[in-house]
């Protein structure tokens, strides 16, 4: 589950709280917390387990659709507002010296996984469905695809 999604469950659950028991609203409190940071991957991991938590306390289906039509609705109503330049800030891998190529690959895969997921539903809302998937692999995917391989050279010494 990604910062984003994260960030929603943490404020449906804080519009909602009259309807959970009071355990949820700290784990709320947490939940924001943890989110306040988004370089910090061990209070990002603390959030979700928050949410796990959060979400397995909850005994009504009524509940967990509720929350899921949120997210999904939330989501919809902040791409379609959201500019070019706000997707693209979106864009959050980069090379981790500290662990290799392999595991560089597998994390910059997830993340353009998301990544073009993101810009096919932007584009489809604000440039309409035809050419969509043309679009976004030649605007928004191959130039990150050019940044990994930049990367993945710098890491083997510029020996390609």
């Amino acid at each position: 589950m990604n910062k984003y999604k994260l960030e929603k469950l943490a404020e449906w659950l804080e519009t909602n709280a009259d309807q959970q028991d009071e355990s949820a609203d700290q784990w709320t409190e947490e939940c924001a917390e943890a989110l306040s940071d988004r370089e910090d991957t061990i209070r990002y991991r603390m959030a979700a387990e928050c949410v796990r938590q959060v979400l397995s306390s909850m005994s009504e289906e009524e509940h967990i659709a509720q929350l899921l039509n949120h997210i999904v609705t939330s989501d919809d109503k902040e791409l379609i507002s959201m500019s070019d330049k706000g997707v693209a800030e979106e864009w959050c891998w980069e090379w981790d010296e500290n662990r290799d190529a392999q595991w560089n690959t597998y994390r910059f895969n997830c993340a353009l996984d998301l990544h073009k997921w993101r810009w096919r539903r932007w584009e489809e809302m604000h440039n309409a469905s035809c050419c969509v998937v043309e679009r976004v692999r030649d605007k928004y995917v191959m130039p990150r695809v050019r940044e990994f391989l930049a990367a993945l050279d710098v890491h083997r010494g510029g020996h390609g």
